[in-house]
C-alpha cells in the first residue's frame, strides 16, 4: 500500500501546471468517502476547503481514475497558498 501511496503523489509544482487541466478529482473524507467531485484540481481545492469550513473532515483530493494521484491536506493547503487562494485554517 506505501508504494501505491507513494506513486500517487506529486510535487507542490506538478499539481500547480495542472491545477485547471480537465479531469476527474474527488474530495475525500474518512474510510476513503466521496464527499464531492469535480473537474478539475482548483475547482476540488475550493470544494475541499467549503466542505471543511461546513464540519466535515477532508482527508485528501484523488484525481480518477484509481486514485491516479493523491493530494493530502497538508500539500493542499500549500498548493491553494500558492495560487493565491483565500483559504480557511484547518
Amino acid at each position: 500500500m506505501q508504494d501505491l501511496i507513494s506513486s500517487a503523489r506529486r510535487s507542490d509544482d506538478h499539481l500547480l501546471a495542472i491545477i485547471d487541466q480537465t479531469s476527474d478529482w474527488t474530495v475525500n473524507g474518512r474510510a476513503g468517502c466521496v464527499l464531492g467531485s469535480s473537474r478539475s484540481l482548483r475547482d476540488a481545492l475550493r470544494s475541499a476547503f467549503v466542505l471543511e469550513a461546513a464540519g466535515f473532515h477532508v482527508f485528501a483530493i484523488c484525481q480518477q481514475p484509481r486514485d491516479a494521484i493523491i493530494v493530502f491536506r497538508e500539500q493542499m493547503g500549500r498548493v491553494a497558498e500558492a495560487k493565491a487562494f483565500l483559504i480557511p485554517a484547518f
